[in-house]
C-alpha cells in the first residue's frame, strides 16, 4: 500500500451513517486509490495489471502446454483463471497479513476502526482482480468456453473463497503485527502452495496417490475450484463445495475472534 494516499483523498461519510457503512465507504475508496497511486504517471494506468496478466498467459501457456501435450483450447483457459484466481487470494494474504503494518501512522493518529485499513487492502485485491478479469475475457473471446448454468456458480464460488481467505488473512494481520516475522512467512508459504496448488500443472499428470493428497488436504484447491470450474462450464462437486464453505466459516470466525479479543491492542504493537 503506498502511503502517501491519506484519509484525506477520499470522501468522508457523515458521522450520522451508520458504523458499518462509514467502514465499508472508507476502505473501499482507500482501497481504490491505492490502485490509482501504484501506476500513477504511467500512460496505461492499472491496465498495466491487466497487460501482465495476459503477458503471463502467453508465456506459462505456451511453455507448459507443451510439457503436458494439452491441447490450448483446453490448456490455456484451465491455465488462466487458475492464474488469476491464485493471485486474487494470494494478495488477500499477503497484503492482508501487512495491512495493519502499512497502516501504522493511521492506527496512532486517527480515532477509527482499524478494520478499515484491513478492509482497505481487500478492496484492493479486489479491484486488482477486476482488471485481471479483463484479460480473462480476452483469453475466452479466442477460446470460447460457451455459457451455461454452471456459469453462474463463479459468483458464490468468488464470495466463498474471498471471504474465507479474507477470515485467515485477517487472523494473520493480528499475527503479523505483534511478530513481524509473520508476513515473510505467509510469503514464502504462499510461493511454495502456488507450485502445490493445480494451477499450472495438470491433476491427471501426477500419480494418485500424489494428486489425492494435494487435491485434498490443500485448501486453496477448493477455494480456486469453485471460482475455476463454473467459468470452464462444469460443476464443483458437492465434496468440493462442502470443503471450500465449511474452510471459509472456520477462517471468518478465526479472523473475528482474534480481531474481538486483540484490536485494542493494535495500536501498542504497530
Amino acid at each position: 500500500m503506498n502511503s502517501a494516499v491519506t484519509l484525506t483523498d477520499v470522501p468522508v461519510p457523515p458521522r450520522r451513517a451508520p458504523a458499518v457503512w462509514r467502514v465499508i465507504t472508507l476502505s473501499f475508496y482507500l482501497g481504490w486509490q491505492d490502485v490509482r497511486m501504484m501506476y500513477r504517471r504511467t500512460v496505461l494506468g492499472q491496465f498495466w495489471i491487466t497487460i501482465s496478466m495476459i503477458v503471463t498467459f502467453a508465456a506459462i501457456g505456451t511453455v507448459f502446454g507443451f510439457v503436458f501435450n494439452s491441447p490450448v483450447i483446453e490448456y490455456l483457459p484451465y491455465l488462466g483463471c487458475g492464474l488469476v484466481f491464485f493471485n486474487f487470494l494470494s494478495l488477500i494474504l499477503n497484503d492482508g497479513a501487512n495491512a495493519f503494518i502499512a497502516a501504522e501512522s493511521f492506527i496512532r493518529q486517527v480515532a477509527l476502526e482499524p478494520i478499515v485499513y484491513f478492509l482497505r487492502s481487500v478492496w484492493k485485491t479486489f479491484f486488482v482482480l477486476l482488471h485481471n478479469a479483463l484479460a480473462l475475457i480476452l483469453l475466452f473471446v479466442f477460446f470460447p468456453q460457451g455459457i451455461s448454468p454452471a456459469t453462474l456458480l463463479v459468483v458464490p464460488g468468488l464470495v466463498v473463497a474471498a471471504s474465507g481467505i479474507s477470515g485467515l488473512a485477517l487472523a494473520l494481520a493480528m499475527l503479523a503485527t505483534r511478530y513481524r516475522d509473520v508476513p515473510q512467512i505467509v510469503a514464502a508459504v504462499v510461493q511454495v502452495l502456488f507450485y502445490l496448488t493445480p494451477i499450472v500443472w495438470l491433476p491427471e499428470a501426477l500419480p494418485a496417490p500424489a494428486r489425492d493428497a494435494l487435491l485434498t488436504w490443500n485448501p486453496l484447491t477448493h477455494m480456486i475450484a469453485v471460482m475455476r470450474e463454473p467459468l470452464l462450464g462444469s460443476y464443483p462437486s458437492p465434496q468440493t463445495w462442502l470443503t471450500a464453505v465449511g474452510l471459509a466459516v472456520a477462517f471468518v470466525a478465526l479472523g473475528a475472534g482474534a480481531y474481538a479479543l486483540k484490536r485494542r491492542e493494535l495500536a501498542f504493537w504497530v
